[in-house]
């Protein structure tokens, strides 16, 4: 699985380790059957909109991104066996969606109009395995 680096632009900085989801199968599973994120952990599922937490034994944030990588909303504690979407107006413009531990988001500070700053990396490289908040 791809690794992502980004930095958003809060006071304080905070790095995370974010795998991409970019096939089928990857985006399909996201964290099912995986244990819960730890602080510091997340899940991009790319060509998603919506969330399922079917199945799943904990809650998770979901931050909602549009293509610039700008948050356009957040969905905090999802519950196991729910299903979210961002609400409209909003809903049009995601094309991705961050997975992270439950109160993680709020933790970070993420919150809409917030941006992420991404470059990729290769996720054997030990430098580029992280985001952080500037």
């Amino acid at each position: 699985m791809q690794v992502i680096e980004a930095t958003v632009g809060n006071p304080v900085d905070v790095r995370l380790r974010i795998s991409v989801a970019a096939t089928l199968f990857e985006r399909i599973r996201g964290l099912l059957g995986r244990p819960s994120p730890k602080r510091g952990e997340g899940l991009l599922i790319r060509k998603c909109k919506t969330v399922h937490t079917i199945g799943m034994a904990y809650p998770i944030d979901v931050v909602y991104l549009d293509r610039d990588w700008c948050v356009v909303g957040v969905a905090h504690s999802v519950r196991p066996g729910c299903v979210r979407a961002p609400t409209p107006p909003r809903r049009s413009g995601v094309v991705q969606v961050l997975e992270l531990a439950d109160r993680e988001a709020a933790w970070i500070g993420l919150m809409p109009g917030s941006r992420l700053r991404t470059t990729f990396g290769e996720s054997s490289s030990a430098n580029n395995d992280t985001w952080s908040r500037a």
